[in-house]
């Protein structure tokens, strides 16, 4: 006689019970594996609150000033930037051809505002003609070319936490008086942030010149000159995608050397940093960048400028062309004229942690429609006195938009505390379902396991 294994009806349960459960928990690991990789924030795809986070791709967006952009009071001559250190002349009086312009150089543009609010890289006829292509016909037109020098691939850190951050930049672009009759530069802006203060700093170089004397010419030296004071209330380091802010201009005193043009006061009274004018006055030109009683002095105030994080557009409202000057943020006292700033600030002394960088956008950027066109001023000019023969009005004052998101494309970026609370909730729900699926299992197997005959 032989003999089989005694097999009882608990045993074979127990197996279709065991194969039940590793099915089913197969079934929840790879369910639910997708919901835990997306229940935690999204690193790397911007700032998440007060969490630091480094930049590689960040791009700094400035016109500078309208009287940058604006016919000079020589005949035949203009403002306007050229990307890139343009090429020594030698000597003094003479303009830049356009073989030695550039659009752009490196990691640095200049692009113009096209007539429908776009920006486009800069060409040589458009350095002297309005967006819509009308020819600029006098300084005091209140007509400008709306240039912007765009400098991108910034890289550094930023902490909204503790309120520091450094962003740098690397290359360098030229602002031209007179067609470049007068010329400096700009080498590898930096924007440092504290608590207390916002600069953006850079190396500036170029050569001394002298209107009344244009055989005076001789280089400078490269010179740290702080280029703009922000207000620290609008450089938001928790903004998802950068920010826009005005520097200080108006209201803004310098103490003027003995052989520069007094700073007058008035509806335009102000000045760019003193240790920049403190430079430019060595190179012929700081009567251009504080109120001289001229009449471009509406031209002078600094445009407002935007950082973005990753390249993407920064919202930011678009300056009206009659808008009344706001105060400065810090008022100067009667008795005084304090230096805005005496030299550029130190890097933060607690550096922020790096995390991921956020990713670029692929909004395009679009800028508002342009304001309507000033009225021109038919009167001719005194050349190089800054006045209207016969004393003409001012016209108001134009300025460049900022660029601004498009209407039809939304921001994308969303709360970060949204997006982990519907994560967190789909995980859950796919639990919750996955572990009834298990329980019906167990009962269907009890149920149709039947009594197997242990022996015969």
């Amino acid at each position: 006689m032989r003999f089989r294994p005694r097999t009882t009806t608990g045993s074979r349960r127990g197996r279709h019970t065991v194969g039940a459960v590793a099915a089913t928990a197969a079934m929840i690991v790879a369910a639910v594996a997708p919901f835990s990789l997306s229940a935690g924030p999204a690193r790397g795809a911007g700032p998440s609150g007060s969490d630091p986070f480094t930049v590689t791709g960040a791009q700094l967006r400035w016109g500078v000033n309208n009287e940058s952009n604006n016919r000079a009071f020589a005949p035949g001559t203009h403002n306007f930037f050229s990307a890139g250190i343009v090429p020594d002349p030698g000597r003094g009086g003479t303009t830049l051809p356009q073989s030695s312009w550039r659009a752009s150089e490196g990691d640095v543009r200049i692009e113009k505002q096209q007539a429908d609010g776009a920006y486009a890289l800069a060409t040589w006829d458009g350095l002297t003609t309005t967006p819509q292509g009308a020819t600029i016909t006098s300084p005091a037109s209140g007509q400008f070319s709306n240039h912007q020098v765009v400098l991108g691939a910034g890289s550094g850190t930023v902490d909204p936490a503790t309120g520091f951050a450094t962003i740098a930049w690397k290359g360098s672009f030229t602002v031209l008086f007179y067609s470049g009759m007068s010329f400096f530069t700009v080498t590898d802006p930096t924007l440092t942030v504290t608590p207390e203060r916002a600069q953006l700093t850079a190396t500036a170089g170029g050569f001394a010149s002298d209107m009344e004397d244009q055989a005076q010419w001789s280089a400078l030296p490269p010179t740290p000159v702080v280029l703009a004071d922000l207000p620290r209330a609008e450089v938001d380091l928790t903004a998802a995608d950068g920010f826009a802010s005005t520097p200080a201009y108006l209201g803004v005193d310098w103490q003027v050397p003995a052989d520069e043009s007094a700073q007058v006061g008035g509806q335009w009274k102000g000045a760019f940093p003193s240790s920049f004018l403190d430079f430019l006055a060595t190179a012929g030109t700081a009567g251009y960048w504080y109120s001289t009683g001229g009449s471009t002095d509406a031209y002078k105030p600094a445009l407002p400028l935007t950082v973005s994080w990753a390249g993407a557009p920064v919202v930011a409202p678009s300056p009206s062309p009659t808008a009344t000057p706001t105060k400065p943020t810090r008022t100067p006292t009667k008795n005084a004229t304090p230096k805005p700033t005496e030299a550029p600030t130190a890097a933060p002394s607690r550096p922020p942690s790096p995390t991921a960088a956020p990713t670029a956008s692929t909004t395009r950027p679009l800028a508002p429609a342009p304001p309507g066109t000033p009225s021109s001023v038919d009167a001719a000019t005194a050349p190089d006195t800054g006045v209207l023969a016969g004393g003409s009005a001012t016209s108001p004052l134009a300025v460049q938009p900022v660029l601004v998101q498009a209407a039809t494309s939304p921001p994308t970026s969303a709360a970060p505390a949204a997006d982990d609370t519907e994560s967190h909730v789909l995980w859950l729900l796919g639990c919750v379902l996955l572990l009834g699926a298990l329980a019906t299992t167990l009962i269907s197997t009890s149920l149709v396991s039947k009594p197997v005959e242990g022996t015969k």
